[in-house]
């Protein structure tokens, strides 16, 4: 009962001629049709299912559903080695626009942080019995942050740099339509004299 009738009709026009193995003229009952489907889906549908072991979230998963141990393969993921961290950071950090000086520089500090949090964590397991898991996931987290952070500075740099040009540019225009006012007053002040001279006389 996962799809209506409608849709059961246009799978079955769909697979119809897979289930007929191409031989259209060979005679097959809907319920066969459907059978091949259910099959063929079994057979070819994977899901892939990510749990964090931390917390109590995970065992209650498991007592809730004990089909997840019974018919899924499980691939428990161990820590990474170095090298490992190395190379999924370049990668990570290969779009970032920043020299290769830096992009090293932030591979060693992010690989540092991780490798210093997952032996804390075991010093912490060994003296309170409680599990702490520095996971993968959290490592991809920090170099995220990282690049997310490096380009949001870069976009408020450059944010600031173009205000500061434009501030430059209207700095620039004010100083020359300036320059341009005193020249034109200079070149006023001989007609300007004249004028007052003019003035006077004719008040006399």
């Amino acid at each position: 009962n996962i799809f209506p009738i409608d849709e059961v009709q246009e799978i079955l026009e769909m697979v119809r001629l897979a289930a007929q193995g191409g031989n259209r003229h060979l005679d097959i009952n809907p319920l066969a049709v459907y059978s091949f489907f259910t099959s063929r889906c079994k057979s070819n549908l994977h899901i892939v299912l990510c749990f964090s072991p931390i917390g109590s979230a995970f065992r209650l998963r498991l007592r809730m559903y004990p089909s997840l141990v019974n018919c899924c393969t499980i691939d428990w993921f161990e820590a990474w080695p170095e090298d490992a961290l190395e190379r999924v950071a370049h990668r990570y950090l290969a779009q970032i626009s920043v020299t290769n000086e830096v992009k090293e520089a932030a591979v060693v500090v992010c690989k540092h942080f991780h490798v210093t949090a997952r032996d804390l964590a075991d010093d912490f397991f060994k003296a309170t019995g409680r599990k702490t898991y520095i996971t993968s996931g959290s490592y991809l987290n920090l170099i995220r942050l990282y690049s997310t952070l490096i380009t949001e500075k870069q976009d408020e740099v450059m944010g600031a740099k173009m205000r500061y040009v434009g501030g430059l540019d209207q700095l620039d225009y004010a100083a020359s339509q300036v320059a341009e006012m005193r020249k034109e007053l200079e070149e006023l002040q001989p007609k300007l004299k004249v004028a007052a001279a003019e003035t006077v006389a004719m008040i006399k």
